[in-house]
């Protein structure tokens, strides 16, 4: 296995390599999307990170809090099994969607957008853990206390001030998850027009898009930047 910035690849051929691979995809069966950006390649990193998949689609896992934990069945350490799961469903989430929308006027392209992908990233993880590890053959491992405590709670407040009821909820959440990370805020504006502004916004599109617009510069204050205050899954 070979060193890369002081990390260690992760050979295609080992167990580790082979159950991350399979639980990857997985997550991906389970909640489809239009990309799949990880390249393929699995390093281990040894600080206090979880993991992250970078943005040249190479995904870092810790090899004491994650990788080790990945055995394919329960392990005699329930919490920190779950724990690592949870990271690799979190992170698998991440290599859905493409990060920019280059063509896009209401793209946000700051580190806000960072927060609410994590807040949103993290609150799918939440819904999406015990379908997941009974997919996977960890049946009865506990779901772990979400990362990005700050991002999730201001997430799940911004979801429940744009929606009516849980399902609603649920739909707009997987709507944003859907579109790219810089168009995430532009699909939570478009939905508080639609629902909440019709008859005050004309439908035309110029109109709508101002409309959005004006509601991004409202809600894209910078504690959304300082929410990602837990960064154990870091990219």
């Amino acid at each position: 296995m070979a060193a890369d910035d002081g990390m260690t690849r992760i050979e295609p051929s080992s167990a580790a390599y082979q159950e991350f691979a399979r639980l990857y995809r997985i997550a991906q069966e389970q909640r489809p999307g239009g990309q799949d950006r990880w390249n393929g390649e699995l390093y281990a990193r040894t600080d206090d990170v979880y993991g992250g998949l970078r943005t040249d689609g190479t995904m870092r896992l810790n090899q004491k809090l994650v990788l080790d934990h990945l055995t394919g069945e329960p392990s005699g350490d329930p919490v920190r099994q779950g724990q690592a799961l949870a990271t690799v469903l979190h992170e698998s989430k991440h290599a859905r969607t493409q990060m920019d929308a280059p063509d896009e006027p209401n793209a946000v392209r700051r580190p806000e957008s960072r927060g609410l992908d994590e807040g949103f990233t993290e609150l799918s993880t939440i819904d999406d853990f015990q379908d997941f590890v009974q997919r996977a053959g960890y049946d009865g491992v506990p779901q772990p206390d979400p990362e990005y405590a700050g991002a999730v709670h201001a997430s799940d407040e911004l979801l429940q001030r744009a929606t009516s009821s849980e399902g609603e909820r649920t739909r707009l959440l997987n709507s944003a998850l859907d579109k790219p990370v810089a168009m995430r805020w532009d699909t939570v504006a478009d939905y508080i027009v639609r629902n909440e502004l019709a008859d005050v916004v004309p439908p035309d599109p110029a109109h709508q898009q101002a409309a959005r617009a004006h509601l991004i510069d409202r809600m894209t204050v910078g504690e959304w930047d300082g929410s990602r205050t837990a960064r154990l899954r870091a990219r």
